[in-house]
């Protein structure tokens, strides 16, 4: 993984021991600032060099957990689908999580909403997804601000 790719608040882990951690700081070129859980309260950041850190896949675990819900309608036996928001705002997110690689790609995010939320009406934002940390850079886009629980 590189630390470019990531952004403030992104979830990623830590290789030796698995342990969950936020990115605080991002530092000079392969360096990042980072949290646990357990540090939060001493306020205990920690840099970490990008070969010592990994993304967290995403996980139809993961997604439930966040408030995305399964969809009958849109899954099939390629794909699992997930969606977050509709019929509740004008903002609307499903993942797909393919059973098998379609393209090489895993998963993808798609994000609509009928505001100017995402820089226009009416738009429809798909992008792969792979990794928790991309699901918070696509709803990040669009301005829903969610907080991701592993």
């Amino acid at each position: 993984m590189k630390a470019k790719e990531l952004m403030l608040f992104d979830l990623v882990k830590r290789k030796k021991d698995g342990k969950t951690m936020t990115v605080v700081e991002l530092r000079y070129a392969e360096t990042i600032a980072a949290i646990t859980p357990d540090d939060v309260y001493y306020g205990d950041m920690e840099d970490y060099h990008e070969s010592e850190i990994e993304p967290i896949p995403i996980t139809p675990e993961i997604l439930e957990r966040n408030g995305f819900t399964y969809s009958q309608r849109e899954s099939n036996s390629l794909c699992r689908a997930f969606v977050f928001g509709e019929g509740k705002s004008h903002t609307w997110a499903m993942v797909v999580l393919y059973e098998l690689p379609i393209a090489g790609c895993k998963g993808l995010v798609q994000i609509e909403t009928d505001s100017q939320t995402c820089n226009g009406i009416n738009k429809v934002h798909n992008c792969d997804i792979y990794y928790v940390h991309e699901l918070q850079h696509a709803l990040r886009m669009c301005k829903i601000e969610k907080e991701i629980v592993l």
